[in-house]
C-alpha cells in the first residue's frame, strides 16, 4: 500500500516553491525550474502508479479528478516553463523529453522500492 500521506505533501510544497520562484524572479527562467519540474513529475508518476496499479478496486472519482489536475499542471509546467525559455525549439523539446523521462524513471523506481519494502515490513497473518 502506498503511503498516501507522503505522496500528497510533495506536490503542494513543490508548487509553492515554483510560485515563489515566479514571484522573486518574475520568470520561470531560473536554474531551479528544471529540478522542481522533475520532482513534481516524479511525484505525479508515483501517484499514477499507486492509484492505477496497486489499488485492488477502481479509483474513485476524486482520485481520478486529482490525477487529471496533477497531469494538467505538469503539462503546463512542461509547456510554459521549460519549452518557452529554451534557447531554441529543439532545445525546448529535448528539455521536455529529459524532464518527462527522468520523472517517469524516478517515479517507477520509487514505486518499486516502496512496493518491495512495504510488503517486506508487513507482518504475516496466520
Amino acid at each position: 500500500m502506498c503511503a498516501s500521506d507522503l505522496r500528497s505533501y510533495i506536490s503542494p510544497l513543490t508548487v509553492c516553491l515554483l510560485l515563489l520562484l515566479l514571484r522573486v524572479y518574475y520568470t520561470f527562467d531560473t536554474p531551479y525550474t528544471l529540478p522542481l519540474s522533475v520532482l513534481f513529475g516524479t511525484r505525479n508518476w508515483y501517484k499514477v502508479l499507486c492509484v492505477r496499479v496497486q489499488k485492488q478496486r477502481a479509483p474513485s472519482a476524486a482520485d481520478q479528478l486529482l490525477l487529471c489536475l496533477d497531469l494538467f499542471v505538469f503539462a503546463a509546467l512542461l509547456s510554459a516553463s521549460i519549452q518557452q525559455h529554451a534557447p531554441s525549439a529543439v532545445d525546448g523539446v529535448c528539455d521536455q523529453i529529459v524532464t518527462l523521462t527522468l520523472s517517469t524513471l524516478m517515479g517507477t523506481v520509487l514505486f518499486v522500492y516502496s512496493f518491495v519494502f512495504e510488503s517486506v515490513g508487513e507482518p504475516e497473518v496466520a
